[in-house]
């Protein structure tokens, strides 16, 4: 949350990192979206981040230690 709440001036390398942990991490929540404190950043979420799916961290982090994974999977949320 602390990072989208810190993008103010959103430039490409910004956008297109946000875009690669969405992917990872899924969209926010109708509920995680208010507790954003940037009315923009939130606005942006909205209209133009929704959609991603939360990928199986088993899959993307294919040779790491189960633990790890299953920490990981804990850790990455939006």
């Amino acid at each position: 949350r602390a990072l989208v709440s810190c993008l103010h001036p959103l430039t490409a390398p910004d956008l297109d990192q946000l875009n690669k942990i969405l992917d990872l991490v899924g969209s926010p929540t109708d509920q995680d979206i208010p507790e954003i404190g940037s009315e923009r950043a939130r606005r942006y979420l909205r209209e133009r981040c929704a959609g991603h799916s939360r990928r199986d961290f088993n899959e993307y982090f294919h040779s790491a230690e189960p633990e790890a994974v299953d920490l990981l999977s804990k850790m990455l949320i939006f």
